[in-house]
């Protein structure tokens, strides 16, 4: 993670999935994550809606939760570290790219968080 910004400006184009994520929406998924005990937070595209959910991705058989956030025509499963998701309260407008990376703005304040992918994620289109 890095704490500080770096010397250059980080620009992501021609990000491949992108959505809006309301506090509410994300604030649920975190302490769901946190209540079930799963390490992880996905972005998953299944043809037709974008949702977020929690699970571990090691084990199918754990618990989780999904709540969708948007529309998509294509098929992906972009996966974070529930613990890389320690951001400031707020809605974000979010970009992802299939190189391995994410990046959440914050609606209103001069906030930025840039995340990397875990293993296993995938963009199918």
């Amino acid at each position: 993670m890095i704490v500080a910004p770096p010397n250059k400006e980080l620009k992501l184009e021609n990000a491949e999935v992108n959505f809006k994520l309301t506090k509410e929406d994300f604030n649920q998924v975190l302490k769901l994550s946190g209540i079930l005990g799963l390490p992880n937070i996905a972005v998953v595209g299944d043809g037709k809606n974008i949702s977020i959910s929690t699970l571990d991705v090691k084990n199918d058989e754990s618990d989780n939760f999904s709540i969708k956030v948007g529309d998509t025509e294509a098929n992906f499963k972009m996966i974070f570290a529930t613990e890389n998701l320690k951001m400031v309260t707020g809605n974000y407008d979010v970009s992802i790219s299939s190189k391995g990376f994410a990046h959440f703005k914050h609606e209103k304040d001069p906030i930025e968080y840039w995340v990397a992918l875990e293993a296993g994620s995938k963009y199918e289109g």
